[in-house]
């Protein structure tokens, strides 16, 4: 799945909509760029940069992952003309208001996991087979906001179409939903997506475009 989701360079546009329970929607857009850390390897650097709204214009989230240490990120706010670099002891925090959290944005560590398969399920008309993660490794386990993450996995495409997240408790904390698809130079990619947060019945919808 992470070698079928990496490219050696990839960019896309976004339009991302913050759906508060009142159905309130405030809309941000951007362009998200990532690059192979080096030739082959699953590691990415990955830059997002927002374009609107005028508030958070040309602020950016920059994370360098890497495979023999704790990955770097970055955050650059424009207003106050200061860069802060995310501790791994805040991957947990909100990123940028969102329902993704900083932890989200970056690709899990598999040697960090322990994995197993959960059952299969059928999602629409593909089949599935679900997958138990859970964090091993002494500082994730200790900083993760999670207790355990569920993903519904097309085999015939590697490819995620649904993760649910649960919190440190146990209880179903929020719900990732893959609306849309696309293929572009051989490689499957959300074209549409929803993170769902049952606690503040809040939503996040990503849409992608121009994708190269």
């Amino acid at each position: 799945v992470q070698r079928q989701a990496t490219a050696p360079d990839e960019q896309a546009e976004f339009t991302m909509q913050l759906i508060n329970a009142s159905g309130q929607t405030r809309e941000r857009t951007g362009t998200v760029y990532e690059r192979q850390v080096a030739p082959g390897a699953l590691d990415e650097m990955r830059l997002v940069r927002f374009h609107s709204p005028a508030d958070i214009k040309s602020s950016g989230v920059l994370t360098i992952e890497h495979s023999d240490r704790d990955n770097d990120q970055w955050l650059y706010l424009p207003a106050y003309h200061a860069t802060r670099r995310i501790s791994p002891a805040n991957r947990g925090d909100r990123y940028m208001g969102t329902d993704f959290l900083y932890e989200d944005i970056m690709r899990e560590k598999i040697e960090e996991y322990r994995y197993r398969t959960s059952s299969e399920d059928t999602l629409g008309d593909v089949r599935c087979i679900v997958l138990e993660a859970v964090a091993i490794a002494e500082q994730l386990a200790r900083e993760t906001a999670y207790s355990k993450k569920l993903s519904w996995i097309d085999p015939a495409r590697d490819l995620i179409l649904r993760v649910d997240y649960y919190d440190r408790d146990g209880r179903l904390f929020k719900r990732l939903i893959v609306a849309e698809v696309e293929k572009v130079a051989n490689k499957y990619r959300w074209l549409t997506v929803r993170m769902e947060e049952s606690v503040r019945q809040h939503t996040t919808v990503m849409k992608y475009s121009g994708r190269k």
